[in-house]
């Protein structure tokens, strides 16, 4: 849902002046991506999402200076064009919505409560930091989501896909079962795609936005992308096309530049 030049969900923990001198200067090394970083010597990916929760635990971070660190962060972290507007009229559709993000739930919640967008649409799957008498704790889930384990969104999700269906028809009078689901699933890196894994659907529309100097290449983004456009489009297209036939089953993104 972020533009591509926005701040992201980890980056929000590095702040100088709300965090303990010791947090920012490891996060600052967490989030240095120009050099080899030791730590993660000889470890999986997945490492780094876990570090990055002891660090929260062992400088005992309270779960007030995480709301003070979001209500400042928060500021820089900036939606793609249109997605204020998109998801409006996707509420408006009564269309669930499925957020998918390696980040931290807190960060979301924020940013969509200042956007002032209506959530009961809405489901965010995301890593949830756990407070025990305000002192950050943990993580749900566990192991953390990262960018290669989105393929778990159905099995943790499962109760949330199959009672958007009974949603869905109550509030359209269409019953959006298995046989009737259509999935538009919206990334910005490979693994973003995984996240419908095991969705039962009738159809799947999947749309990248790829970015140069990417984490992934622009054949790996063709290969499994169905469509591929410039990290700078906007969600216009598609809040047209829904305007303009909200049952159809046909989303047509524009031609890339």
């Amino acid at each position: 849902l972020t533009s591509h030049d926005s701040k992201q969900c980890h980056d929000t923990l590095l702040n100088h002046e709300l965090m303990p001198k010791n947090f920012a200067e490891e996060m600052s090394k967490m989030l240095d991506f120009s050099k080899p970083n030791p730590i993660m010597e000889g470890k999986p990916i997945s490492y780094w999402w876990e570090y990055i929760v002891d660090l929260l635990i062992s400088h005992r971070i309270t779960e007030r200076q995480l709301q003070l660190l979001l209500e400042e962060e928060s500021k820089h972290i900036n939606l793609r064009n249109g997605a204020n507007e998109l998801l409006r009229e996707l509420h408006r559709l009564h269309v669930p919505v499925t957020i998918v993000s390696a980040g931290f739930v807190h960060v979301i919640e924020e940013v969509l409560r200042v956007e002032n967008i209506p959530m009961d649409n809405i489901r965010i799957l995301s890593n949830k930091l756990l407070f025990e008498n305000d002192i950050c704790a943990g993580s749900y889930p566990s192991p953390p989501l990262y960018s290669r384990n989105k393929h778990t969104t159905f099995d943790l999700l499962q109760e949330w896909f199959e009672g958007e269906a009974e949603s869905a028809k109550n509030a359209t009078g269409i019953f959006n079962d298995d046989t009737h689901r259509r999935l538009l699933v919206i990334g910005d890196s490979v693994g973003d795609v995984h996240a419908a894994e095991g969705v039962p659907s009738a159809s799947m529309l999947k749309v990248g936005f790829y970015q140069d100097k990417h984490w992934h290449t622009r054949e790996e983004f063709e290969e499994v992308y169905d469509v591929v456009l410039p990290v700078d489009e906007s969600f216009h297209w598609l809040t047209n096309e829904l305007r303009r036939n909200k049952y159809t089953n046909r989303t047509s993104p524009p031609k890339e530049k």
